[in-house]
């Protein structure tokens, strides 16, 4: 059977739907995501119970963020078809999306083990991780983020989240190894130049700390993290100095 152009959408009336359902995976490969959910949902009136069709409206309502039409397409995804890998990883990071960590740590790990992915990629890694993290699961938010270090890139915000998980964890010296690779990937990246100091305070280098954040001001003068600890390390009359630990997250 002919694959219809893109731009010419085949007949709604057929009986068959893998026309429409070939439309919609060249518009969603095109960036054409409103085309390709009218293509899919052509499918589902023909067929509602058709998997592909249900699995890319899941996936273009998620890159268009309509995360509750999204939600809805692969739920009945997975009414079916439960174990439908990448049906769970999409229904995941929709969860993630919505802020409910623990059905997202559900759906993206497997459950023997909540730091193994059902579906290997790197924006299921990383959400999983970061689920991890904002439930205050520190071990747990590292040993899922750590395999992406053997990738390149390591991006700022990966190295900035595992140094903040370290010092959550009260390792205090970790955390400053990855915060300065930060600053070295990136010497303009303010935020991780506030948590070297708040690091460098915590391993008991004051004036150190002091340098960090002052570097962190002369970046972003509007830093309020970093203005509030270089605040807080001028010494107290009588008293002495102090740091808020106010990491840039």
């Amino acid at each position: 059977m002919p694959v219809p152009d893109p731009g010419q959408s085949p007949s709604v009336e057929q009986e068959d739907w893998s026309q429409w359902l070939a439309c919609g995976i060249l518009e969603e490969k095109a960036g054409r995501y409103e085309a390709a959910a009218d293509a899919y949902l052509s499918v589902l009136l023909l067929d509602s119970r058709q998997g592909q069709a249900l699995l890319g409206l899941g996936r273009v309502y998620l890159v268009l963020g309509e995360l509750d039409l999204a939600s809805q397409f692969l739920e009945s995804l997975l009414l079916t078809q439960p174990g439908h890998a990448e049906g769970r990883l999409m229904l995941g990071l929709v969860r993630y999306g919505q802020g409910n960590d623990a059905a997202a740590i559900r759906l993206l790990s497997r459950p023997e083990d909540p730091c193994a992915l059902f579906w290997e990629s790197r924006p299921a890694r990383e959400c999983l991780g970061e689920c991890h993290y904002r439930q205050g699961d520190f071990e747990r938010a590292i040993l899922t983020w750590l395999p992406l270090l053997d990738h390149a890139p390591d991006s700022e915000r990966l190295l900035l989240a595992l140094g903040a998980s370290l010092f959550h964890l009260g390792r205090y010296q970790s955390a400053y190894a990855f915060f300065q690779e930060a600053v070295r990937q990136n010497p303009a990246n303010a935020g991780a130049l506030n948590n070297c100091g708040v690091a460098c305070f915590h391993l008991g280098d004051a004036a150190e700390a002091a340098r960090w954040l002052e570097a962190a001001l002369a970046r972003d003068p509007d830093l309020g993290e970093a203005r509030d600890n270089l605040q807080l390390l001028a010494p107290a009359a009588g008293g002495q100095r102090r740091c808020g630990g106010g990491l840039h997250e």
